[in-house]
């Protein structure tokens, strides 16, 4: 039996950081036989699944569970929108015209988020810092920078420690849009 809940956990990818623990993970099976004939009595004597802790551990996992039930860019826009800013890299820094965007100003990560120095960027304003830990874009995952994408073209960000809501900018300002092929949006639904 052990054997059997040690490899649901590694299968189902459920044996991180203690949180669950196996027996919140799996019920055992009933012990009275309830097989019908449309049943397989194997079936009947292997554990069953905790469907509401394995939903819970799904959206606690989930990078993305902030935005469940909301509106937001699909992968692929945000696939073809990093790849025309940056080539989807996510350590890129690159330096802007001074003469357009002032001294100072970098354009960080995969998505090319706007950044004045110590004065502000996107990524802050967006969160970025609170997510990560990270002051700069570039250090943070690819996955993180989607996130504070998203939070900037759709959702927008509110900030606990500065009591503040940032309003999403949208995609007006992103000359990459036409590049994707115009902007897709879904209604995220949970992994």
């Amino acid at each position: 039996m052990a054997r059997l809940r040690r490899i649901i956990l590694i299968t189902l990818g459920l044996s991180m950081a203690g949180t669950f623990t196996a027996d919140a993970m799996i019920a055992e099976a009933p012990a009275e036989s309830t097989d019908t004939p449309l049943q397989s009595p194997r079936l009947s004597a292997t554990p069953w699944i905790n469907q509401q802790a394995v939903s819970a551990f799904l959206i606690a996992t989930d990078p993305y569970r902030e935005f469940i039930g909301k509106q937001i860019p699909t992968n692929r826009f945000l696939e073809a929108v990093a790849q025309c800013e940056t080539g989807q890299d996510p350590t890129h820094v690159g330096g802007a015209d001074p003469q357009a965007f002032g001294e100072g100003i970098t354009f960080r990560g995969a998505f090319g988020f706007w950044s004045n120095g110590n004065n502000g960027s996107v990524w802050t304003d967006y969160g970025g810092r609170e997510l990560t830990g990270h002051y700069w874009a570039d250090q943070a995952t690819y996955q993180q920078q989607k996130i504070v994408y998203i939070r900037k073209v759709s959702t927008g960000y509110y900030n606990p420690i500065r009591k503040t809501f940032v309003q999403p900018k949208g995609l007006n300002n992103n000359n990459c849009v036409k590049y994707a092929g115009g902007a897709e949006y879904e209604i995220y639904r949970g992994r």
